[in-house]
């Protein structure tokens, strides 16, 4: 007799979304290319991350952020946090026991952000089952599973903390949506203010998150007083403890009252304590019978009350995180990071990568702000919240596209409700195909049909794609590398493989992509932008610098151009004719060329 395998019905949902998530990072992992195992990571963060983490797990102290090797021979305190270091810790600890410490790392730096992908599926399904009942609340974590804004914060190889910022994002949209829609919930309004002052301990730019969530709340007492200011309460409570808690977990008991803006600080302590004072003041107007016209009145007071000195005291907190960066990087550096363009569209190409990335957002924040108008007179708070939301992220992405992954989460909870409604008015219809087709076409539209028509249109006004790309560096050229240095060694290289040639090599770098080392990004740039090659030469003195590493990325090379015409180091680099004081010890030519060149001391 033959024995069928049958899934309890609960489970098919379950076996389905995971069937997604493997599905689409496994095509994820065929696009990029390169195998898991093949020692590489994607981007420069996931390497210092990877590198950052070894040096904790090497003995190296849980309050020092600073990487000896950069910013050489100064070094280069990183305004990043220890909760995703110890997500990967976590994860490298046991498996490291099977294969060695130095192989899980990389394995755990490789898969942390698919694992929190997995988790930000099942607990989105959670989060949006008040807001479209379970039957639709799997098709938000489907629409997640393909969101691209999203997918490239998390497939293989990145260990970036952006992952676990969406996760956070998800669970606040649950605990949020239940303190609003019950005021009696306290310990949920708790939880909502412990996350939201998670997401800021994670990363400073979540202070967005956690005043959003802040004002729903206020909002909520406007409309109903009664027990809403406990509620309010109750979250700052969560939020401010939480922050507490990190200023003591990150800092040394000296550094507890540093004002840093890039970093959860003494700020950010305050504006939780300005969320309490509010809600001080609103329990005190509750008293009183006011319309809610009068409640939103007493809400602006408050609101003036808690922000006028917490502003006057720490007005960064407007800026976020690039509140005390050196303006002198903008244009060498800062102006030219994709992920800090702007995503409005200027010509058919950015176009279609707008339409790729958030296109959906343009059709679910009618429907956000429609649903919501529709229970105007029943409880319409949650999906006000949500409506307001996703046109808080859509602005910031238009405006910066590193948050068009925050806008992704919130089109994949309205699309549940969008597609749900649509299945419901199709059903009021005679069956047909024509009906299936309907179906079948919206979910695809909503899900892909914008990811695959924003590309399209973005290829189509792309006049040269190759040369928009970056190339990085090949492996060939790093190996090359570490044949030759010696611990200590400075190396000149382009501003992104600074963290690669950390990882892979014992060599120090004079910068990479960190903000706070201003003084390394400067001298790095001074050093392959000056048209006199003894202003180069005397920078890599100052810096005691042994090896420059060229290789050939692409449009990053105008990082370096000199701008008058003359060429620049970095322009003879390019056309492999350098200064005497170079000599070539190892190339390559070709579309991935490198060349490794010594510095001849003075």
């Amino acid at each position: 007799m033959r024995t069928r395998l049958r899934l309890p019905r609960a489970g098919w949902p379950v076996a389905l979304l995971i069937g997604a998530w493997l599905a689409v990072h496994f095509m994820a992992a065929g696009i990029l290319e390169d195998s898991v195992f093949d020692g590489g990571l994607l981007g420069t963060d996931s390497y210092m991350r990877v590198v950052r983490v070894d040096e904790l797990a090497s003995g190296g102290g849980w309050f020092d952020s600073t990487i000896e090797r950069s910013n050489a021979p100064f070094g280069d305190e990183l305004h990043w946090t220890r909760p995703f270091d110890v997500l990967i810790l976590a994860i490298a600890a046991p498996l490291g026991l099977a294969i060695g410490f130095d192989d899980a790392l990389f394995v755990s730096g490789a898969v942390i952000s698919p694992l929190l992908h997995l988790a930000m599926l099942f607990a989105l399904v959670w989060a949006v089952t008040p807001l479209v009942g379970r039957g639709r609340a799997p098709m938000a974590a489907i629409v997640l599973v393909v969101q691209p804004a999203v997918l490239a914060h998390t497939v293989a190889r990145q260990a970036d903390h952006h992952s676990l910022q969406l996760l956070l994002l998800v669970v606040e949209i649950g605990l949020l949506v239940r303190a609003l829609a019950d005021p009696r919930r306290i310990g949920t309004a708790v939880a909502a203010g412990v996350v939201a002052g998670l997401g800021i301990w994670v990363s400073a730019e979540m202070t967005i998150l956690a005043g959003l969530a802040a004002a729903a709340l206020v909002a909520a007492w406007i409309q109903q007083p009664d027990t809403r200011a406990r509620t309010l309460a109750a979250f700052g409570a969560g939020m401010t403890a939480l922050i507490a808690l990190a200023i003591v977990t990150e800092r040394v008991p000296s550094d507890w009252l540093a004002v840093e803006y890039d970093k959860v600080s003494v700020p950010h302590l305050a504006a939780g304590a300005a969320v309490l004072l509010v809600a001080a003041i609103l329990e005190v107007g509750r008293s009183h019978a006011l319309t809610w016209r009068g409640r939103a009145a007493v809400a602006a007071f408050a609101g003036i009350v808690a922000g006028a000195p917490l502003l006057g005291g720490f007005g960064g907190l407007l800026g976020g995180p690039a509140a005390g960066v050196n303006p002198a990087l903008g244009p060498i550096w800062l102006d030219h990071v994709r992920e800090l363009k702007p995503l409005w569209p200027s010509d058919v190409e950015t176009l279609g990568r707008m339409l790729l990335l958030v296109g959906p957002a343009f059709v679910c924040l009618p429907v956000a702000a429609a649903v919501a108008w529709r229970k105007r007179h029943e409880d319409a708070l949650p999906w006000a919240t949500i409506a307001v939301l996703l046109t808080a992220y859509l602005a910031l992405s238009l405006v910066y596209l590193r948050f068009a992954s925050f806008a992704g989460v919130l089109i994949a909870v309205v699309s549940a409700e969008a597609l749900g409604l649509l299945r419901d008015w199709l059903r009021t219809m005679p069956a047909s195909v024509w009906r299936r087709a309907a179906w079948v076409g919206a979910t695809l539209g909503l899900s892909v049909g914008f990811t695959f028509g924003g590309g399209v249109v973005s290829a189509a006004g792309s006049a040269d794609t190759e040369a928009s790309s970056a190339l990085g560096c090949s492996r060939a050229a790093y190996d090359a590398l570490d044949a030759i240095v010696e611990s200590g060694d400075v190396v000149f290289a382009h501003l992104d493989l600074g963290p690669e040639i950390l990882y892979r090599t014992d060599a120090s770098v004079v910068a990479g992509p960190y903000h706070r080392n201003d003084r390394g990004i400067l001298d790095l740039h001074e050093f392959f932008s000056s048209t006199d090659p003894e202003v180069s030469r005397e920078v890599a003195a100052e810096r005691g610098g042994r090896f420059v590493l060229y290789c050939q990325i692409g449009a990053e090379e105008a990082l370096y151009a000199s701008g008058d015409g003359s060429p620049s180091l970095y322009d003879r680099l390019v056309t492999a004719t350098p200064p005497s004081w170079l000599h070539l010890i190892a190339g390559e030519d070709g579309i991935a060329r490198y060349a490794v060149y010594g510095i001849e001391s003075r």
